[in-house]
């Protein structure tokens, strides 16, 4: 009787040690994860103020680009290289002599 209950009792002192290795991995790897998302924020956060800093410093000649450009706009200048022009206006020439469709009824 002795020998059932040593083995009863090293049974439950192993499922205890196992029920504590698992939650001292859960905890672990949680810490792990949170540690994860906070760096990743954290690199977010240094991302996102140096894309604000790089928008802040070339603001002014963003102005200085769009106003040159409003500015030819407004005059009707272009000072373009590659300016595109409409094409030149052709009057077409017909003949008047309409004997000639008459015969044809494709025409």
């Amino acid at each position: 009787m002795e020998n059932e209950v040593k083995i009863m009792m090293k049974k439950i002192i192993d499922e205890i040690e196992e029920r504590k290795n698992y939650s001292e991995k859960q905890e672990n790897a949680h810490k792990k994860r949170e540690r994860d998302e906070m760096e990743e924020k954290r690199l977010k956060d240094e991302l996102l103020k140096q894309q604000n800093k790089e928008w802040e410093t070339y603001r002014d000649k963003r102005v200085k680009n769009w106003n040159k450009f409003r500015d030819r706009v407004m005059n009707g200048k272009k000072k373009g290289k590659y300016e595109t022009k409409p094409p030149k206006y052709k009057a077409e020439e017909r003949t008047d002599n309409l004997d000639v469709y008459r015969g044809n009824p494709g025409f």
